[in-house]
């Protein structure tokens, strides 16, 4: 009666993954008792028929127990195999095969005071970067700057005659295209002691 019941009991287990592993030794433990049974009965001269089936179940289970083992190692085998082949990542090219585009020069601009007046004073920024040029800077005057890396720039300038000078002035801003930015003219004020300024300025993401 053992011996079947654990017969029945490892033919349970064998499909169960991990449980299965509790099955074969219970066959194991059915095996052995029942191949006792069978000999006692033998010897004694009694029916062995539980005791015969008993065995073959545990056998049964214990071959269906390795077969259901097997087969769930190559699925678990088969999922992380499948699992660690992702997508091959392009390798990089060594010695800079593959071109990339350099970054793009600061832009320039155009500073410029002209007009009538023969002499003012100048007053100049470009991104931060500022200068001033005395009574005596000479009309036309010109500079030429570079603007900062800032993707946002920010350009002045201004000028204005000393009272009493006479004549106009015009400030003019110009990019590295020759573009416009911003231009104003001023022409002296205020009869003999009047003085000429002006300013210009330009704001916003040069190329």
């Amino acid at each position: 009666m053992a011996t079947l019941i654990l017969g029945i009991i490892t033919l349970g287990l064998s499909p169960l993954p991990i449980l299965n592993q509790a099955g074969i030794l219970v066959g194991l433990v059915g095996i052995g008792l029942g191949l006792v049974a069978l000999i006692i009965g033998l010897r004694r001269r009694v029916r062995v028929i539980m005791s015969a089936v008993g065995v073959a179940l545990s056998i049964l289970g214990l071959i269906s127990a390795f077969a259901f083992t097997q087969s769930f190692v190559n699925s678990l085998n088969t999922i992380g195999s499948n699992g660690s082949a992702g997508p091959a990542t392009p390798a990089q090219a060594v010695g800079g095969s593959e071109s990339s585009e350099a970054p793009a020069a600061p832009p320039t601009y155009t500073l410029s005071i002209s007009g009538s007046a023969r002499s003012t004073s100048v007053t100049w920024s470009v991104d931060g970067s500022s200068g001033s040029a005395g009574q005596s800077t000479r009309v036309p005057w010109t500079k030429t700057m570079t603007a900062g890396s800032d993707s946002f720039h920010s350009v002045t300038l201004s000028a204005y005659t000393y009272p009493g000078t006479p004549g106009d002035l015009t400030c003019t801003i110009t990019d590295q295209s020759g573009r416009v930015l911003d231009t104003k003219s001023a022409a002296s004020q205020g009869g003999q002691f009047g003085s000429a300024s002006v300013m210009c300025s330009a704001f916003g993401t040069g190329s």
